[in-house]
Formats: C-alpha cells, sequence, structure tokens
C-alpha cells in the first residue's frame, strides 16, 4: 500500500506548511495527465481537498497513527510504502516527518496492531 505522509502538530499545519508543495506537485502530476489517463478523472487538476482524499496521511502523530492503523485494518495491508517528499518543499518539513514517524506513529500503531 502506498500513501503521501507528512505529520507535524495538526492537520492545519500540514497545509499551511505543505499544502502550497502537495498542489504544485499534483499540478504536474495533472500536466503530465495521472488525473484523466491514468486515474480515469474527467478533470485535468481535482481541486486540493480532492486530491489529499485516500491518497494522504496527514496530522498529528496521535491522527496519522489512527489513520494508518484504520487504513491496515480496513485493507489487510502489512506493508506501507510512504512518500513524504513534493517539489518544493523545505526539507525540515520532511525531516519533522521522518523523525515523527519513527518516534511517535509508528509505536502508536505497533501498540493498536499487537
Amino acid at each position: 500500500m502506498l500513501r503521501n505522509i507528512v505529520v507535524a502538530a495538526d492537520r492545519g499545519t500540514v497545509i499551511r506548511e505543505v499544502g502550497p508543495a502537495i498542489a504544485e506537485s499534483y499540478r504536474i502530476l495533472g500536466d503530465w495527465g495521472l488525473f484523466t489517463g491514468v486515474v480515469g478523472d474527467a478533470r485535468t487538476h481535482p481541486e486540493f481537498e480532492d486530491l489529499i482524499a485516500d491518497r494522504f496521511i496527514i496530522g498529528s502523530p496521535d491522527e496519522c497513527a489512527a489513520q494508518i492503523t484504520d487504513l491496515m485494518r480496513s485493507t489487510g495491508c502489512n506493508r506501507l510504502v510512504t512518500r513524504i517528499q513534493w517539489v518544493g518543499m523545505e526539507h525540515r518539513y520532511v525531516m519533522r516527518t521522518i523523525e515523527l514517524l519513527g518516534n511517535k506513529v509508528a509505536p502508536l500503531v505497533r501498540k493498536a496492531l499487537a
């Protein structure tokens, strides 16, 4: 299973800090035909909220852990591949996500699925 993940203090912080990089990356992918040619959407460039629905796990460590746990339970998935960087995204946000995934999110998921 593949999901895009950004971890921060809360969902609003993610949208404010990383939303522009996500939007730009998906604008480029839309220009390449991802949505119309691959996904089969009628829109070349879906709205931002539509882009992140079912593609992203975003929010606080607790929110992200709950989303991952729900995803794994609902699908039977036991491997999660994550994308944590997009065009123009500041490196500090990438590093924050890596740190929070390892130190906060993963232990919560392990505990929930034990």
